[in-house]
């Protein structure tokens, strides 16, 4: 199995796990199913993505995967963040977190890699009705270092 698949194989161990884990215990207030687009300044791409921001007390733990687009190479990242509110609007919400960050280089040409970093990151949720949009700006140390732009939704499912 190459690098990228065990990758992949990982981080949907990871969700299905997170989202089993949320259905049966008792504390889990919410579980949001969540895809996004994002830009990386370093490698200069987008990707896009899927996880789930599962509500625990007053933050979430959002684990989520994502297929970054690079010329030459298939590569991955994995992140688990915690969320934590700074600011709870009706329509919008402020939150700030960290985390880990792993994330898989896998060249056509050349050794595939496998780097773990440390994600800092600050974010806007906005709800419309189930929809719930957010947008996030992330500096992380795994792969190459640099910022994160993220735009996307989160599907409020279980009411």
């Amino acid at each position: 199995m190459t690098s990228s698949r065990r990758v992949l194989f990982r981080c949907m161990l990871v969700l299905v796990l997170a989202l089993g884990a949320a259905r049966s215990a008792a504390a889990m207030s919410v579980v949001e199913p969540l895809a996004f687009w994002s830009f990386r300044t370093e490698p200069s791409t987008s990707a896009l993505g899927a996880g789930a921001a599962i509500g625990m007390a007053s933050f979430d733990i959002v684990p989520a995967v994502e297929y970054v687009y690079a010329d030459n190479s298939t590569d991955w990242a994995i992140d688990v963040d915690a969320h934590l509110p700074v600011l709870a609007l009706p329509l919008v919400a402020l939150y700030m977190g960290a985390g880990v960050g792993f994330y898989s280089q896998d060249p056509d040409v050349g050794d595939s890699s496998t780097d773990t970093g440390v994600n800092v990151l600050f974010g806007a949720k906005g709800s419309i009705g189930r929809f719930k949009p957010f947008g996030e700006i992330r500096y992380t140390t795994a792969g190459p270092d640099g910022i994160v732009f993220m735009l996307g939704t989160r599907f409020h499912l279980f009411d």
